[in-house]
């Protein structure tokens, strides 16, 4: 009897036993693909974190490039001036230098010439060497050639020969939309304009004639653009 319950009790420690190993063999099995799971997502983000670095330098690439470009030209910008003066064509209407936060939109020559009128929008942008006189649209002046009157839809101030620049056009009083009487004044004089965007722009008077008025122009985005 004794033997016969002995015999009994070895065959349920060995199915016991058995069981326990299975059970093991599936925690390790579970542990392993838990593993490996863990090892996955570990990886995905290392690569999502160095993905994202790259972009960051990608940005910070092309921020140095764009860096390097604005002082080239800002440069070339100076060297045209400093050649201009020395040849006696007057320079530009102001440096391109401006006050801290204060940037150039658009500069260059504007030359109104039209028998049936000529518009200009100083808003537009340097993409823009037409300054939109050959279409349709706001303008801040006009010239027709005839009456020898440049018309105003925005306040501008005349400055004589003191230079324009965003400092001196912010800073004075005085605008008004009065129509210019050409014949009061005289090539190589200063004119502030107040856009219908709210910017500056500082204008030459380079030359004036029956036919045309043509003026170097800049024109300033403020700090808050």
């Amino acid at each position: 009897m004794t033997q016969s319950t002995d015999n009994k009790s070895t065959r349920r420690w060995t199915v016991a036993e058995k069981a326990l190993a299975a059970l093991t063999a599936v925690l390790a099995l579970g542990s392993a693909f838990l593993g490996l799971q863990t090892a996955n997502i570990i990886q995905a983000k290392e690569q999502a974190q160095a993905a994202e670095a790259n972009k960051n330098s990608d940005l910070s690439s092309l921020q140095s490039q764009y860096d390097t470009l604005k002082t080239q030209y800002d440069a070339a910008q100076a060297e045209n001036g400093r050649l201009r003066s020395q040849l006696g064509l007057g320079g530009p209407t102001a440096d391109p230098q401006a006050s801290a936060g204060v940037s150039v939109r658009h500069t260059g020559e504007l030359v109104l010439a039209s028998p049936n009128g000529a518009y200009a929008d100083l808003d537009s942008p340097q993409s823009d060497p037409q300054w939109t006189t050959n279409r349709g649209g706001y303008s801040e002046l006009s010239y027709y050639g005839q009456g020898n009157i440049i018309d105003t839809s925005s306040p501008v101030l005349y400055l004589g020969d003191k230079k324009a620049d965003y400092d001196t056009c912010r800073s004075q009083t005085g605008y008004s939309t009065n129509d210019i009487d050409m014949g009061s004044i005289s090539a190589g004089e200063y004119f502030c304009w107040k856009t219908s965007e709210k910017r500056y722009a500082a204008l030459r008077l380079t030359q004036l004639d029956g036919s045309k008025a043509t003026f170097d122009v800049v024109v300033y985005d403020p700090p808050y653009s």
